[in-house]
């Protein structure tokens, strides 16, 4: 996937090489490969309306969920002030709401930490680098989304109330 740009309204200072080791080493995950690129390019940040909108998130029961993510964690902060540090901020979000260490917190819906998705580092259940829907709800649930984050990125969409202004 190229132009990741295109998917933040709001972006942080992009990384380089040097920055991606000393996280490496403060996380102790070498960071997927399309994760780093996205990162070179806009550092993470805030998703516009347009790139923010996840359809068919396929449950066990056979029911979907539509979630809306709003920011994918990088360095620091964003443009808008907005604070989604992956060293700091991402690391004390985990702790706060008992995510499993064996994955690396990525993004978070508007719903906060109530529905997020993590890289997959080392759950045996789920395919290692595999982009997990976490519902952390008491009787929440964790949930293949995507292969890759590149995968993940690749399947969001316009939100249909965005749609809707840009039609009327």
């Amino acid at each position: 996937m190229k132009n990741y740009a295109s998917f933040f309204e709001y972006t942080e200072q992009p990384e380089d090489d040097h920055h991606y080791l000393e996280i490496e080493d403060k996380l102790g995950k070498k960071l997927p490969d399309d994760y780093k690129m996205l990162l070179s390019e806009t550092g993470g940040g805030i998703l516009n309306l347009e790139k923010c909108f996840l359809t068919d998130i396929s449950l066990p029961d056979g029911d979907t969920l539509e979630v809306v993510v709003e920011d994918i964690f990088g360095n620091g902060t964003a443009s808008n002030g907005a604070h989604v540090d992956l060293i700091d901020y991402a690391t004390f979000l985990m702790d706060e709401w008992e995510i499993p260490e064996e994955v690396l917190l990525l993004a978070t819906s508007e719903d906060g930490m109530h529905q997020c998705f993590v890289i997959n580092y080392g759950l045996p259940d789920f395919p290692e680098g595999a982009v997990l829907y976490v519902d952390t709800d008491p009787d929440g649930l964790i949930l293949t989304h995507a292969e890759s984050v590149d995968a993940f990125l690749s399947m969001h969409s316009t939100s249909p109330a965005e749609e809707e202004s840009l039609i009327e």
